[in-house]
This record gives C-alpha cells, structure tokens and sequence, in this order.
C-alpha cells in the first residue's frame, strides 16, 4: 500500500486536507514540543507510581540518541514501533523481519534497553507474529479489542462511528465477543491494545472535550476491570496537552479503587510467563470434598468460582492445601471431540482441565456441540452451578489491570515530511 493510499484509508480524506497544519500546530519545526509532552506525560503517570511502556520507532532514535537514552534511565518500559513507520500487514515475512532486526540493531547500538513490540499502525499479518517470534521480545501489542460500551443514546452513535473507522482500518475483536486478555504463545505474550485511543477520538470523531474524553476512558475501565480484564489504553505524546486530565482521572480513579494493578507490558507479559507455569494439585478429601494445592509463586491467587458467579480469591500459598466442597471435581472437563482451542484458552486463563471426560464428572463440560465465542464460555463458566478453581488473572489478588501506552513514532514536522520515502519497503 503506497503512503498517500494509506492515509486516505486510515485517517479518512476530510482528516488528510487538515492534517498538514494540525501536525505543525501539535509538533513545531524542532522536536522540543514533543521531547517535552512525552516528559510530561512520564510525570504524570510517575505521580501515581504507574510505570508507562513506550514504543518507539527505531529510526527516531539516530540525532535523538540522548533523549531516547534518558527514557530508560527514567524507568520506563521500551518498546520497538518498527524501524520506519510503515504499514507492515503487506510485508513478507522475510521483508518484516529484515525490518525488525535493523530496529534492534539501533536499540542495542544505543545501549536502550527493551522488552516488547508494537507494529506501527496496528497493522500487521500473521507473517508479523512469525517475525515478532523470530526475535527477543516478551511481549507483543498488535491486536485491537473495541469496548464498544453501552450508554446514552449519544454515546451509542459515538460506538457506531468508531466501529465504521475500525472497520476501514484495522484487524479487531469487539469486547462483546473476546476478553481483553493476554494470550501466551511459545516465545512471547501478546497484549491487546484497548480502543478508542486519543487518534479515533480526537482527530477522527472530533471529541476534544477533556472530561467527554475521561468518561469513556473511565466507562472502558470500570467494565474491563469489572469483569477481571484489563485496559491496555493507549494515547500519542502529540495530544498529551487535550489529555493531561483525563489520563490524570483516570490513573486516581484506579489507585482510589485499590483492586486495580497498575502496571507495564513488560510487567504484565512477565506475570502471565510466569502464571502459564502454574499448576493444580486436586485430589478427593472425602466425601463430596477435593484436596486443592498449588504449585506456583506466592503472588499467586487461586479464584474459586461458585454458583451464581460469586468470586473469592484466595492467597494460592497461604491457604495451600485448600479443601473445597462439592458433588463434582472442581475442573473443567473436555470431551475427546472438543474443539482443539477450547484447551489452549482454559489453559491460558489458569483453569485445571481433565481430557478427556465423562459429562457429570467436572463442574463444566465441554464438548463437540460448543461453538461460541471465548465470551460465551466465559459466561458458560460463570453460569456453572458447582464450585470451580482457577489461578487468578492478576497478582496479589488485583481484580483487574491497567497498563498505559504511547507510541512515539514522530518529534517533529520533519519526521512527517520524509515519512512518505520511508514508506517503500525496501527503503532502509
């Protein structure tokens, strides 16, 4: 896809005609508006001990070298945001992991530090998951979750222009259908990325108003922590100015409700590597009774799911053994013939599985006839009528998480002005 085509797509023709002034009137001519939003933005979060993961596009950092440099000292999480910032859902494999390698290439020269990759415009291929593979990353933030919420007759057209953007621009998932959840692969953990961000508000839909902003950031965080997701919000350094209060808002309102964790990429991709590993002890304690250890870290908390979906978390270590009453073995049991990612997302979620299984020997069975959305399994589980364990998503028994992003793909016109050369693939 050439650079003017992209654009016409992504940012829509009304956006493209004004764009030229909006990115002089938001970047200047020299790079110091932007060196000083992003340090803003670090204070910011910092004031509520929140550790913000930052992607960064490899060629910024050549001329900018100290500046990039003084990100890591100030403890941020680093990401790599491409070499160049260009569309990598039409790159080969070998083209995308050329392109990968020269970014780590610069990040190592430089002595920067990082941990994860973002692909620019969260446009990506399956090629890109092989090549995000091929390399030394921990976690990865590619895929898109729309919190499409429910509200006001106002916000519901809001909703419906933001699925009409994302349907022109992006590979997503709508909340309704998948959880906005880390996903373990063999190499790395794939983070999703919450949406709206400050592009499709601000610049597409045209809502500026701080406080408009901060309630849907709030309503998204309020219903993703609810259910013990996370929010993985992401916002660029150039609006910091019209998001200064709702980004502030929304950090207070997730350190008031103390259940929250606050927390980086790099942290959370490191918890869920580690809570993969978990495992279940679970043996018969007499009648109706199971005997529940656990093998894993003493963060750990196991989340005993009973009828009528009532929560409580436990501190996995502290009450090791645990004994749980029921009729039934508190797992999920999953016939010969279950559909075969029905096991690798129970697993991934931290549920004890039995496979195969008899129907009546599990709290949950699971067979061939299930062909719903993980969003219909997880109401399958929390509908279940008996007694059934799991690791908890989150640690130190948090009910949900946030992470806060931002992606740094320009500090100036300039960057702007040779982007359009950069945008041929081959073009290093």
């Amino acid at each position: 896809m050439n650079y003017l085509r992209h654009l016409l797509v992504s940012k829509g023709v009304w956006n493209l005609l004004t764009r030229f002034p909006r990115i002089l009137r938001r970047f200047g001519l020299t790079k110091k508006k932007s060196e000083n939003a992003i340090l803003d933005a670090i204070g910011l979060t910092k004031s509520y001990n929140c550790t913000p993961s930052f992607c960064i596009t490899a060629d910024l950092i050549n001329g900018n070298d100290d500046f990039m440099s003084s990100l890591m000292r100030k403890k941020v999480d680093l990401g790599i945001h491409g070499y160049h910032h260009i569309d990598y859902s039409d790159l080969s494999y070998e083209e995308q992991n050329s392109q990968i390698k020269a970014a780590i290439a610069v990040f190592k020269k430089n002595e920067i530090d990082f941990s994860g990759f973002r692909a620019p415009y969260l446009r990506f291929s399956n090629e890109t998951s092989r090549a995000i593979a091929s390399n030394d990353f921990s976690w990865a933030s590619n895929h898109v979750v729309f919190h499409n919420l429910d509200g006001s007759s106002e916000q519901e057209k809001l909703y419906r222009s933001i699925k009409g953007l994302l349907d022109t621009s992006y590979a997503y998932i709508s909340y309704e259908n998948g959880p906005s959840l880390p996903w373990v692969t063999d190499t790395y953990v794939e983070i999703p990325v919450s949406v709206p961000d400050d592009e499709l508000l601000i610049d597409r839909l045209k809502v500026s108003n701080p406080i408009k902003i901060a309630q849907i950031w709030l309503d998204m965080l309020n219903r993703s922590c609810g259910e013990g997701e996370l929010l993985n919000l992401l916002f660029h350094p150039e609006r910091f100015h019209l998001l200064r209060k709702p980004l502030d808002m929304l950090l207070k309102r997730a350190r008031d409700r103390n259940d929250i964790w606050v927390a980086s990429l790099r942290e959370i991709a490191s918890w869920w590597q580690q809570k993969r590993r978990f495992k279940f002890i679970i043996e018969p304690a007499g009648n109706h009774k199971f005997k529940i250890r656990a093998e894993c870290t003493k963060k750990a908390s196991i989340c005993i799911r009973r009828a009528e979906g009532k929560l409580e978390l436990v501190p996995a270590l502290e009450k090791s053994p645990y004994v749980l009453e029921s009729p039934r073995k508190p797992v999920i049991g999953i016939a010969a013939d279950a559909p075969g990612h029905l096991i690798e997302y129970l697993l991934n979620d931290g549920y004890p599985i039995l496979c195969p299984a008899k129907m009546g020997e599990c709290a949950l069975y699971l067979d061939k006839g299930f062909n719903g959305t993980n969003k219909d399994l997880q109401m399958m589980i929390a509908g279940t009528r008996f007694p059934l364990v799991q690791f908890w998503r989150w640690p130190e028994q948090f009910r949900g998480a946030l992470a806060i992003t931002t992606d740094i793909d320009a500090l100036s016109l300039w960057d702007f002005i040779r982007r359009p050369f950069c945008f041929n693939r081959s073009h290093f």
